[in-house]
């Protein structure tokens, strides 16, 4: 059964601009002028707000990785290096946890943010014995995050620790 194609707008490269119908069918133009200096300008406008938007942690990467993977420094020395960093930056927040070692180690949140507009929180999880890890917590992730600990909070709410008991004999 065919139906009358109602095109919308889906999208634009440099030089085209982009649009589709509910059934799927896909159409391209070539910008006119007047769209490209637009297409320009506002790519412009992106590329201002993600280098205020990414600042500090593109700065993190900066100063303590050498490539996607690999660091300039692991385990403690890491941890207290990113530690004196941190202080200069408000943002940043650090927290305590344990690695599997039961070491402590750190979480280190570097927001994505400008003064009106967030895209989410890059988190550097640094241990003492062994490499550090990264991730990314996109705003709707945070929830879920604080959802789940949550729920675990509830289920624990007193907690009852057991301590060991050790008995000493004489020898």
């Amino acid at each position: 059964m065919k139906h009358k194609h109602r095109f919308r707008y889906s999208g634009h490269n440099v030089k085209e601009i982009h649009f589709r119908c509910k059934c799927g069918e896909r159409k391209s133009r070539e910008a006119t002028d007047k769209e490209k200096k637009r297409i320009k300008d506002d790519w412009d406008k992106f590329e201002k707000r993600s280098a205020q938007m990414h600042r500090i942690a593109w700065d993190f990467d900066k100063r303590f990785k050498t490539g996607p993977d690999t660091w300039k420094k692991t385990g403690f020395e890491l941890m207290s290096a990113v530690g004196k960093w941190a202080q200069k930056h408000p943002t940043v927040i650090e927290t305590s946890c344990d690695d599997y070692c039961a070491a402590g180690a750190t979480l280190v949140m570097i927001p994505h943010e400008t003064r009106g507009e967030y895209w989410g929180t890059t988190v550097y999880f640094l241990q003492q014995f062994g490499p550090p890890a990264e991730f990314f917590f996109y705003p709707g992730n945070h929830e879920e995050v604080l959802s789940a600990l949550n729920k675990i909070k509830r289920r624990f709410r007193e907690p009852k620790h057991r301590g060991l008991k050790f008995t000493m004999k004489p020898t």
